[in-house]
């Protein structure tokens, strides 16, 4: 009996030694690309030059890429190129269960925030929407800073 019980404290303690920590964020849903938009701190037309290995976020790894800016429709942005985090399913254990967003060719519209120095897509699953012609949203220019006296 004594074996028994000393074998079930190691096997607990051992799967409890086996626990990661993460956050299940239940993701806002926009029902339009401007409402993404509105959301958004800054929002380019861009497309993925490649892979960057990735950044933690909610307790998961997030794939990073490199993306080239072709224009900025929303934000005030100084490079050609910025890394993104796209960012998993945070409740499915880090998956990308409808696939990476940001694992696409050619151009893009880029919904991004901008959290602890980098930028992210809004979501998990919005954040990024093909280039067709013309966008389905009219971006508000940026206003331009007050001067101070």
């Amino acid at each position: 009996m004594t074996r028994l019980l000393l074998i079930a404290a190691l096997l607990a303690a051992g799967l409890t030694g086996c626990t990661q920590t993460t956050t299940c964020v239940d993701w806002v849903h926009f029902e339009t690309p401007a409402d993404m938009a509105d959301a958004a701190d800054l929002v380019i037309v861009g497309e993925q030059v490649g892979r960057d290995g990735s950044t933690g976020r909610f307790g998961l790894d997030a794939r990073a890429y490199m993306v080239r800016v072709d224009e900025v429709l929303k934000g005030e942005l100084g490079d050609d190129e910025i890394r993104v985090l796209s960012l998993p399913a945070t409740c499915s254990g880090g998956e990308y269960i409808a696939g990476d967003q940001l694992d696409v060719e050619g151009p893009v519209q880029l919904f991004l925030t901008r959290t602890d120095g980098s930028w992210d897509t809004l979501t998990s699953y919005q954040g990024v929407l093909p280039v067709s012609g013309s966008l389905p949203w009219v971006p508000k220019p940026t206003p331009a800073p007050t001067p101070t006296p």
